[in-house]
Formats: structure tokens, sequence, C-alpha cells
């Protein structure tokens, strides 16, 4: 990873304590489902993120090639309502300088050498992500329109209270609607 990515990342957290606090809860998240115990999950290292959307929250880890994070752990993640992808990349990293060929030409700086790794891309749903508020996605708002997850909660859509449409149907006529009189449920008598 390029050094400008690096400081935009640090300075990224530098400017939010919230992102820290998202950052360490999402820890706190994997450390809960025991992820650690698979081999090679411990030595991840975040090259992005945490990036958050309406409804997932997710970071990307890096890990070299020849320390891929065992895929069982992945499995109890994605068991668990998370969403994980292995991706291979290569990362650019400094020749170690034995002879004076190794610099880069007109210049005091080594050359750069491929080096291939995996990056790993954990989604976690936010509903597991408990310090998240509208403040927070103010910081995102080009993502995510904050007006209307704060019109939404002025009319009680999250209430869990079923809505209502105009017709005001009955149950038995949306089933009619979906189909669902055709189904076989075992509770009519033959």
């Amino acid at each position: 990873m390029d050094s400008q990515k690096i400081n935009k990342l640090i300075d990224k957290l530098n400017d939010s304590k919230s992102l820290i606090d998202v950052l360490i809860q999402m820890e706190d998240y994997l450390d809960s489902l025991d992820l650690y115990v698979y081999k090679n999950w411990f030595d991840g290292e975040i090259v992005d993120g945490p990036n958050i959307t309406r409804y997932w929250v997710s970071m990307i880890l890096k890990y070299p090639h020849k320390k891929m994070p065992d895929p069982q752990g992945a499995l109890r993640l994605i068991k668990h309502g998370a969403k994980v992808s292995f991706n291979k990349s290569f990362d650019e990293v400094p020749v170690t300088i034995t002879q004076p060929s190794d610099y880069r030409p007109g210049s005091k700086k080594p050359k750069m050498d491929k080096e291939p790794i995996w990056l790993v891309t954990v989604q976690i749903p936010r509903r597991f992500i408990e310090e998240l508020d509208d403040s927070d996605l103010e910081l995102y708002a080009d993502e995510i329109d904050v007006d209307d997850v704060s019109d939404a909660r002025d009319d009680n859509i999250d209430s869990g209270s079923d809505i209502v449409d105009g017709d005001n149907k009955s149950n038995e006529s949306e089933e009619d609607d979906l189909g669902l009189d055709d189904l076989d449920l075992g509770d009519e008598d033959e």
C-alpha cells in the first residue's frame, strides 16, 4: 500500500473519533464470534475502512499471500450475518539494497517489487454496531441521504409497526394478490 493511501487513512481516522469507535466495535464483533481462533485471522492489517453505508459497515484487511486466513473463519462470519470476500492482489514493497543497481535510476530510493497478498473484505450489518447514529451518517452525506433517515425516524418507520396501505385490504385479499391461495398450507379439510 503506498504512503499516500496510508496517510489518507490515518488522517481519516484522526479527524473522527467516532470512526475509531466503529473500528473498535467491528473488532469486538469479530472477537465475540471467536474468529481469532482460526489460523492467521489475527495477523490482518486494516488497509481501508471503516466504510459506513446505510446497512453495512465494512473494512478491508491485508494478509501476506503465504498467510491466507482460514476460510472456516469466513464461514463463521457468514453464518452470523456478515459478508466476506477474498481477493488476490499485489503490494509494492522496496527491494533489499545489496548493490547500486537496486536503486531507482537517478535517485536514492530503492526499486519496488510486487509481492502477492490477500485482501479480505469484511462487511458487518450495521445493527451489530451499537454506537452509530445520525451524526455518523453526516460524515458520509454523499453516500446516504441523512434527511431520508431522519424523516423515517420521525414517521416511526423503524418502530416495527405494520404499514397499512390506503385501501385497508384484509389479510385474505393480500394473500389472493400474492397468489398464496394456490399453495397447500396443510390446514384445510380435504
